[in-house]
């Protein structure tokens, strides 16, 4: 197994293209979009930027014997309002890259084809898909269903999912490497409706002149558990009045909330609240942000900021007609 590179960006957990770390993609068919992972085995036209959120994903019985490994994935994407999925026209893929995440790195390549093995809901928010031949290596069952959004991810569509996989050979891997997962709307081929998340490893060693690093609780990590048979790969517990697990979420969620608080406030006072956000009727802070809001008669800023957040200077609410919120 390889060692994991150190990665300066590891705590901003901003998305890497793969040919950051060094991928080697001069092989055909290449890297046409210029994201960085190769086309070998790319089912994205190009890094987005639209990210899984909340992701679970537990591989299990992997080693020696071959052909029984199993996956299960639940995560949650966050798309715009352009983005309209139709799994059962298009089907879906999950891969999962390890290491330099290059085209000799893949550890799984999995698909639920377009088709009649797709069934859509009622309400036409949601679609199931199950495998008519139980037998084969492959997805067995997957649900894609449309969710009421959480504020803390912005995006006006947000989908819940979940996919089972059973009867797998896994490639080997090692939770000392970092891991990059990718969701794409296309059973084959690649296309822009495409979610992505890296894991990175649970603790780096090996580094010379450095001391082991452990990765806090909230980071995207995998780690091994049962003798290495088994290998979980989260983004830690959900925390805060969103529920979110990630600093930048935090973020948006304290920022958001404390804005829909300045109203009740100067309904009850004729003036937008200044000074910590804890003060704003109903609002209740997430760990580890500060909140602050400066108000007057006509107008109020809410800023929210943290240690943790790739958001260096925090995220701010502007009101206005219509507000505005930006983060950097």
């Amino acid at each position: 197994m390889r060692l994991v590179k150190l990665l300066t960006l590891l705590l901003g957990l901003i998305v890497i293209p793969a040919a950051a770390l060094g991928a080697d993609c001069s092989a055909a068919p290449g890297d046409a979009d210029g994201d960085g992972v190769c086309d070998a085995h790319d089912p994205c036209f190009s890094m987005n930027g639209y990210e899984l959120r909340e992701p679970v994903l537990k591989l299990r019985r992997l080693g020696e014997p071959g052909e029984n490994d199993g996956l299960r994935l639940r995560a949650i994407l966050a798309l715009p309002e352009h983005q309209t999925i139709d799994p059962p026209a298009t089907g879906l893929r999950v891969l999962l890259l390890d290491g330099d995440w290059q085209s000799d790195d893949v550890m799984f390549d999995l698909a639920a084809p377009a088709g009649s093995e797709w069934t859509t809901g009622a309400s036409g928010t949601s679609w199931t898909y199950r495998a008519a031949a139980g037998w084969t290596s492959a997805i067995k069952r997957a649900v894609v269903k449309e969710i009421i959004p959480n504020a803390a991810y912005v995006a006006p569509k947000q989908y819940a999912i979940s996919i089972d996989a059973r009867r797998g050979t896994y490639d080997a891997t090692s939770d000392l490497e970092s891991h990059f997962l990718m969701i794409a709307f296309a059973a084959e081929g690649v296309t822009d409706q495409c979610v992505v998340r890296p894991f990175y490893p649970w603790l780096f060693t090996g580094v010379p002149g450095l001391d082991p690093y452990e990765a806090a609780d909230w980071m995207p990590a995998c780690k091994f558990r049962s003798n290495g048979r088994s290998l979980d790969c989260t983004s830690g517990p959900r925390v805060g009045p969103c529920r979110v697990s990630l600093p930048n979420d935090l973020l948006l969620c304290d920022v958001q909330n404390a804005a829909a608080a300045q109203p009740q406030y100067r309904v009850a006072t004729g003036n937008y609240y200044d000074g910590p956000c804890e003060a704003l009727p109903g609002f209740a802070a997430s760990p580890g942000v500060t909140c602050t809001a400066t108000g007057n008669a006509s107008g109020f800023a809410i800023h929210t900021s943290s240690p943790d957040a790739t958001y260096v200077s925090g995220c701010t609410w502007q009101s206005g007609d219509p507000p505005t919120l930006f983060c950097s």
